[in-house]
């Protein structure tokens, strides 16, 4: 299977694992896709098209700051809704 950018995405931030790569009922990435679809594509998009953004969203320090960001949420809603509007900054960074 291969990985899409979001799954990129999503592995880097240690939000979602080998094992539910092949889980297409639980997680982020399926809640994502059901509530957030738009945005998904939108995100992969980028990713796909601009290198620079690409090179920028993986970069290690985004992926620590996101990360330091995400760990202080307990409530999988809660990081839920934070991952949403960290992919948001991404493809709009004046909001």
């Amino acid at each position: 299977m291969p990985l899409t950018e979001t799954k990129i995405f999503l592995i880097s931030r240690e939000l979602l694992t080998e094992n539910e790569l092949h889980e297409t009922a639980t997680g982020y990435l399926s809640h994502m896709a059901n509530n957030d679809l738009k945005l998904m594509h939108m995100f992969e998009e980028k990713m796909s098209n601009d290198q620079k953004f690409k090179e920028h969203v993986l970069n290690k320090k985004e992926i620590i700051k996101n990360m330091f960001i995400l760990n202080n949420f307990k409530d999988e809603n809660d990081k839920y809704n934070a991952i949403i509007k960290i992919m948001n900054k991404y493809l709009y960074p004046s909001k």
